[in-house]
């Protein structure tokens, strides 16, 4: 990839990332980033793109560092926080996921993906009740997201409500009849 490109232009790096994620080339995509951020340092969408993508490699830590710095160059990007909170989650640290993914709902409250993932962060976290709360915001915003309906069901299941944990199943099951965990749970 880069004996083939020789530029110093920022942005065509950023935009070479974009699209070699697009297609898979998870790797590639990072090096392109990389390639970006050496010539502008505080491109923080650049950032913000290369750990979305080390979170898809599976380099959480790598994820976090990148994250954190765009966030320290631009604080106010609601992605950048939705994708810190999904890092943190796949780290286990739930308590600063919801931190995260509440800042980015404050900023972008129509983020119905930023609602569920808090709910599922909470609901890992053995905060089901608030988890609940949060999956039902999700599910105000998008009434059809079957996994929402799911997890919600699970929580209800953990704190013992369990005709609301059976309506939310059959609700996962109405939206995506081969479901097989919503008919497995209920």
């Amino acid at each position: 990839m880069s004996k083939t490109i020789q530029t110093d232009d920022d942005r065509a790096w950023y935009n070479l990332g974009v699209a070699l994620n697009d297609v898979g080339r998870y790797k590639e995509a990072v090096l392109a980033f990389e390639k970006a951020l050496k010539v502008k340092p505080d491109y923080y969408q650049a950032w913000n793109y290369l750990a979305h993508v080390q979170k898809r490699l599976g380099r959480y830590w790598d994820a976090l560092t990148a994250v954190d710095k765009s966030i320290e160059i631009e604080p106010d990007l609601y992605e950048s926080w939705y994708n810190r909170g999904n890092i943190l989650n796949n780290l286990g640290r739930y308590r600063e996921a919801v931190t995260s993914f509440k800042k980015a709902i404050e900023m972008k409250p129509d983020l119905y993906q930023a609602w569920y993932n808090c709910g599922n962060a909470l609901s890992s976290w053995g905060r089901y009740r608030e988890a609940i709360a949060y999956y039902d915001k999700a599910l105000e915003l998008k009434p059809d997201l079957s996994q929402a309906w799911y997890n919600r069901g699970n929580a209800f299941f953990e704190i013992g409500i369990y005709e609301q944990a059976l309506a939310s199943f059959d609700k996962a099951i109405e939206i995506q009849p081969d479901d097989y965990l919503a008919w497995n749970a209920r």
